[in-house]
């Protein structure tokens, strides 16, 4: 009984690391495409100030 609950523990911890470690590469991901999609370019998209 004990050594099941340890096996249940770990795949817990396991479980919620891999999660933990999914969640920070679409993080990633989706920052990485934020600041490529706004890069300076063109200059911007605002007209210049007078």
């Amino acid at each position: 009984m004990y050594i099941s609950k340890i096996k249940y523990e770990f795949y817990i911890t396991s479980a919620a690391s891999i999660a933990t470690i999914v969640i920070f590469y679409i993080l990633k991901i989706g920052l990485n495409v934020y600041c490529k999609s706004t890069d300076a370019v063109d200059g911007g998209t605002l007209p210049p100030g007078k």
